[in-house]
């Protein structure tokens, strides 16, 4: 009988351990989730600033290219 009490106890006292660590890592676990929500929301503001960043670059050299061209087409007809 006493052996029957003793698998009992180490089966409750896994049980609970088990657990235990089971509530801890849901805990982790949706920590994690909501951080990594956070950097994909993080991402994709970055990558619209670079697109937007990318636009303005690509419209000044469009402008400093016409710009060096007209500059040209002056200094040819001087």
């Amino acid at each position: 009988m006493k052996i029957k009490h003793t698998i009992l106890a180490i089966a409750l006292v896994t049980a609970c351990s088990l657990s235990s660590c089971t509530g801890e890592l849901e805990a982790e676990n949706a920590q994690l989730k909501k951080e990594l929500e956070e950097n994909k929301l993080q991402l994709q503001e970055q990558t619209k600033l670079a697109e937007f960043a990318k636009e303005q670059a690509t419209t000044a050299k469009r402008r400093a290219d016409e710009a060096e061209k007209a500059l040209a087409e002056c200094n040819g007809e001087n």
